[in-house]
């Protein structure tokens, strides 16, 4: 698809307190997407349904719907997602609650909006995104998509070669499989979504393209693995409609429309039953209406953890007693204690992380138990470090590893976190699940500008697979985006056993593998003792003359 220059419309514009912004492609907002036969959902249905909600719309054309003999504006996903911004900030009153539906391109533009608003350092355009209350999307390619760059360049060719029409490939390159913008746009947006705790709603083509034979056009246009964020939140679910009439919905009856409905209504139920947040929910508050504080103690009540949680043990496994007992214990860790990935680890800033792995029985919780004892004390930190600690058990779960960090740092940084999330939020929140137990350890890690964190993490491959790739995805998606783009300092220590997924996201990130250093240290043991061997043996007089000369052995 190809966009052109953002607009407008108005025309149905509700004095409401909630507002929803349909985006939409097309030459007119009701005209293309969104419209079958003489039915355009957003004007002729949804006001009915949501008689509170605000509906507008926000256009751009593309080169199917503007005419392919038309020339397509020149404008990037990044101009266009500018020009939004822009938009939202003259026409919508501030504090008002944002819900956001986007097809296809629409969602990247979206995005990438997010992105900026949270960036700004205006008051006023960063109430966009601490005012976004959910978004859903329709067959956006968040990872890229090799079916939808092909489509691209089928109608760019029809376009550009037969029909003479203009094109803008700058989209189209922006489509491809793992395109650096796309991952910026679905890093950060990951990453606001935990750090603001928006709904997020995700439909599915259900059907491919069908009746034209260009070959990407018989198949889903946006697969299934690109239009999805991988996170069992957003619920992801299909539309029985194929990639261009996912959007169309003949009347309130349609299965695709009750789906929409149902999804919008829900998002506002969660929008009347919380109270108003002026200046969102991770915005620091005014000093002067600020709540009284609380004791760690009070907080850590307020943070309600489900009775069926078990909570990753904060203690190592072997304690300073066990550790004692081995003998040469430091001699033995020396090797590790001098690997340049190890002090790396140690002395950089502001973000450093390191993966200690290997097969069982190598001595990863051994070392994990060392540093978790001796680092605070040995390497001077204790003064201005705080130290959280998971190690995992068979059975633990990620709501109960992050759960463990989090009710650690409460005991330090319990003011720092009020700021973020005062007590009464969290008494009145019905639902303490595992994203508001990320939300919660974002705050403790970024709010407190005076303390730094060194977190701990053994065990993680005793985590089930799905809890394991929850956690690798929110970790990548926003603890790693969110932590490099703020003041904190961080060091993060993770030992696991080398399973693949865990090697496909720490791989090419600083790692040691002891198993490794134990083979490469007795390889050169051998070769010193053959080493040594040679050297005694060079002459019957050096080598043997107590053996030929000894009655036991000439005997």
């Amino acid at each position: 698809m190809v966009l052109r220059k953002a607009r407008f419309d108005n025309k149905f514009r509700r004095t409401r307190r909630f507002t929803i912004w349909i985006r939409e492609c097309g030459e007119e907002a009701y005209k293309g997407t969104g419209t079958t036969d003489d039915v355009y959902w957003p004007k002729d249905l949804l006001p009915t349904d949501c008689p509170e909600a605000r509906i507008m719309v926000w256009g751009y054309d593309t080169i199917i719907t503007r005419g392919i003999t038309a020339p397509a504006n020149k404008g990037t996903i990044f101009s266009h997602a500018r020009d939004l911004l822009y938009d939202l900030h003259r026409e919508r009153p501030r504090d008002r609650p944002l819900i956001f539906v986007a097809h296809s391109l629409g969602g990247i533009v979206v995005k990438e909006m997010l992105r900026r608003s949270q960036s700004s350092d205006e008051a006023e355009i960063q109430n966009i995104v601490q005012c976004t209350r959910g978004v859903i999307f329709f067959g956006t390619p968040h990872r890229g998509s090799a079916e939808m760059a092909a489509l691209g360049d089928v109608v760019r060719k029809i376009a550009s070669v037969a029909l003479r029409a203009d094109s803008n490939p700058t989209v189209l390159r922006a489509l491809g499989l793992d395109s650096p913008e796309l991952e910026l746009c679905r890093e950060s947006f990951t990453s606001q979504w935990r750090r603001y705790g928006f709904q997020v709603k995700t439909f599915q083509e259900g059907l491919g393209m069908t009746g034209l034979n260009l070959g990407p056009l018989n198949k889903k246009v946006v697969p299934d693995t690109s239009s999805s964020f991988d996170d069992a939140l957003e619920h992801a679910e299909t539309i029985p409609a194929n990639h261009m009439d996912m959007t169309k919905f003949p009347s309130p009856d349609d299965p695709g429309y009750r789906k929409v409905r149902g999804e919008l209504r829900r998002s506002i139920q969660a929008i009347s039953a919380s109270k108003p947040e002026p200046s969102g929910q991770a915005n620091r508050m005014d000093d002067n209406n600020a709540p009284p504080l609380v004791s760690d103690s009070e907080y850590k009540q307020g943070i309600r953890i489900p009775s069926h949680i078990r909570l990753s043990l904060s203690d190592p496994p072997l304690s300073k007693d066990d550790l004692c007992k081995i003998q040469q214990l430091e001699r033995s860790l020396e090797w590790f204690l001098k690997d340049p990935d190890y002090q790396m680890w140690k002395d950089r800033v502001p973000w450093s992380f390191l993966w200690l792995h290997g097969g069982p029985g190598v001595g990863k919780t051994r070392i994990m138990s060392y540093v978790c004892h001796n680092l605070p004390m040995n390497y001077g930190y204790a003064d201005r470090w705080d130290v959280a600690a998971a190690f995992c058990r068979p059975g633990d779960t990620e709501f109960g590893l992050v759960a463990s960090l989090v009710l650690q740092l409460v005991e330090s940084r319990v003011q720092e976190m009020q700021t973020a999330f005062p007590l009464s939020d969290l008494v009145q929140n019905p639902n303490i699940d595992c994203r508001l137990m990320w939300m919660l350890l974002d705050a403790a890690i970024t709010e407190c500008s005076g303390r730094d964190t060194i977190i701990l993490i053994d065990g993680l491959d005793e985590l089930e697979n799905q809890d394991r790739a929850s956690f690798l995805n929110v970790y990548f998606g926003d603890r790693i985006a969110h932590t490099t783009n703020s003041t904190a300092k961080v060091r993060d220590l993770i030992a696991s056993r080398s399973y693949a997924d865990l090697n496909e996201k720490f791989g090419d990130l600083p790692n040691i593998e002891p198993g490794k250093e134990r083979r490469e240290c007795l390889k050169s043991l051998f070769f010193e003792e053959w080493n040594a061997r040679e050297c005694r043996v060079e002459s019957v007089l050096d080598a043997g003359e107590r053996l030929s000369s000894n009655p036991e052995f000439t005997s």
